[in-house]
């Protein structure tokens, strides 16, 4: 499967570009043009059924929501309230920042229930996945983070926040 990018650098127009022209109001080869010069991006996973947005030069500033489980209030159903009521005032993305509780299924229902683009911050799940077993932080190892980005990926997580360096 081919990305945004390279289908643009193909000369290709996907769904995705037509989408994102239409909310946009903008020109389609215009923006086939701006992703392949990697000016836009479209975050959509295949694995998540939203319309897809485009972020970038030239196109309107989107508006994100944060939310997620902590260990002063790991409540799921109010985070998923958070979701609905983000979404009731059009946000463009939310960010699924939880570390607590079950991560994969927190990450999971969000991914379900949101009609905008979701994203993550992997190294969270792996932090908290060390917590869990009573592990300093310095035992993760970089494949423990590559898994952890790829099971996202796989999950529908449309983009994701790397802390590295």
């Amino acid at each position: 499967m081919m990305t945004q990018i390279q289908q643009a650098r193909l000369g290709k127009i996907t769904e995705e570009m037509r989408q994102v022209a239409s909310n946009e109001s903008v020109d389609v080869h215009w923006l086939r043009e701006e992703v392949a010069s990697g000016h836009i991006a479209i975050p959509r996973n295949v694995n998540h059924n939203i319309i897809a947005r485009g972020i970038g030069n030239g196109l309107k500033t989107k508006v994100n929501a944060n939310i997620g489980t902590s260990e002063l209030d790991c409540n799921v159903e109010e985070e998923l309230e958070k979701l609905d009521i983000a979404v009731k005032y059009d946000v463009d993305s939310v960010m699924d920042l939880s570390t607590c509780g079950n991560l994969n299924e927190i990450r999971k229902l969000i991914i379900n229930r949101s009609p905008v683009m979701v994203g993550t911050v992997p190294i969270y799940a792996v932090m908290s996945r060390l917590i869990e077993q009573n592990c300093k932080f310095s035992a993760m190892t970089a494949d423990m983070l590559f898994d952890e980005i790829e099971k996202q990926a796989e999950m529908g997580v449309d983009f994701m926040t790397l802390h590295c360096g």
